[in-house]
């Protein structure tokens, strides 16, 4: 292992341990891409930084840097994610998502034969019609209750309602 640089990281060195953490959870195969091929570091960047400020990418970069994220970014994925596991997976949903709307990886997916929209709406996917035989429950739940039949129920037990509730 290599001594410790004194020398605080360049950006470059910062931005290679975010890329490093995306293929550690996102190292893509045969099939399909890794997270940086398909530039998902920079979407998790801008999305990270929309929901936490600007300092989030840096605290990112400088916890994976603290548990040796350039040179054993698998590692430093797997602590951050013992250690700080809101910001571990705050990192991981926001990476999924960025991982899997990238036109490569949309391809690989529909190359299994999966029909998969790049976004669901308005298209929406197809579904096959209502089958009473098979779609009905095997247990009734709920029940009808006509109109002119509601009656209001009595909240004036919950008082962390307050008056709203009354």
């Amino acid at each position: 292992m290599a001594e410790p640089s004194s020398a605080a990281p360049t950006a470059a060195e910062r931005a290679e341990v975010l890329a490093r953490f995306c293929d550690a959870l996102l190292p893509g195969d045969d099939l399909f891409p890794s997270a940086t091929a398909v530039g998902s570091q920079g979407v998790l960047a801008l999305r990270l930084r929309r929901h936490r400020g600007d300092q989030a990418v840096e605290a990112l970069i400088s916890e994976l840097l603290a548990r040796d994220g350039l040179e054993a970014p698998m590692t430093a994925a797997a602590r951050l994610e013992e250690e700080a596991p809101a910001m571990f997976d705050l990192a991981r949903v926001i990476l999924t998502y960025a991982y899997y709307e990238a036109p490569a990886v949309i391809e690989a997916i529909r190359s299994l034969g999966h029909r998969y929209n790049a976004a669901p709406q308005p298209e929406g996917y197809a579904m096959r019609p209502f089958d009473p035989a098979i779609d009905t429950p095997n247990v009734p739940r709920g029940h009808f209750v006509a109109t002119d039949a509601v009656a209001r129920v009595d909240l004036s037990a919950l008082e962390f309602l307050g008056e709203a509730g009354r």
